[in-house]
């Protein structure tokens, strides 16, 4: 997280920001509060004559995200929020206010459930567009991908492969083979950040249950 506290990166960024601004017809119009930081993230919020805007920003392994966010904007403007500007080589995207947060305000279980409703609905219109997501450097996690990404961060990747050998679309006894025409964007520190196959917990369960009891 230092890089985000660094004085030269600050100014840098908080000067783009502000050309930014400018180019879409703001002012800034008080002292930005960089309130979110995160090794992952930070976010700075900027009050301008317009109100306020949002600077964040993401590591050079996360600009994916960016590139990302824009083309969400782009391709469903009625379902996401809208970008004011991006650059992608830095990491940083400009955005409008959005309201509140559901962290800060709460909610019932009701708000939740829309929420998460409306969330699937835009995973799913994504679905067909896979191939453009990966254009963009979206990290590849797809269900065939799986075994062996786990075989390669689990200390005995030998019963890793035996285990979760039924996740893989060769094998019959796999319950997220028929998902595996499915394909979602789904997140994971930031948003939309990763391309994974629609399979639910019960199936990814029901798969090793079925493999360890055979094996």
């Amino acid at each position: 997280m230092k890089r985000w506290t660094d004085g030269d990166w600050r100014a840098a960024a908080l000067a783009w920001a502000r050309q930014q601004c400018l180019r879409v017809g703001r002012s800034v119009a008080g002292e930005p509060d960089q309130f979110h930081i995160r090794p992952w993230s930070t976010v700075f919020r900027i009050p301008t004559s317009g109100g306020n805007v949002y600077l964040k920003a993401v590591p050079t392994g996360l600009a994916h995200e960016v590139r990302l966010t824009q083309w969400l904007a782009d391709r469903f403007p009625d379902r996401t929020l809208g970008v004011l500007a991006a650059d992608a080589e830095r990491g940083l995207m400009l955005l409008p206010d959005g309201g509140r947060r559901l962290r800060d305000v709460g909610t019932d279980l009701r708000g939740w459930e829309r929420l998460v409703g409306e969330y699937a609905q835009l995973q799913l219109l994504v679905a067909p567009y896979a191939p453009e997501l990966l254009a963009l450097g979206v990290p590849d996690r797809r269900l065939v991908r799986l075994p062996d990404a786990l075989a390669g961060v689990l200390p005995a990747p030998e019963l890793a492969i035996t285990r979760y050998a039924a996740l893989r679309p060769s094998s019959p006894r796999s319950g997220c083979q028929k998902r595996s025409r499915w394909m979602i964007c789904t997140t994971g520190t930031s948003s939309w950040t990763e391309i994974g196959f629609r399979c639910s917990i019960g199936e990814m369960r029901a798969s090793l249950t079925r493999s360890s009891a055979s094996g």
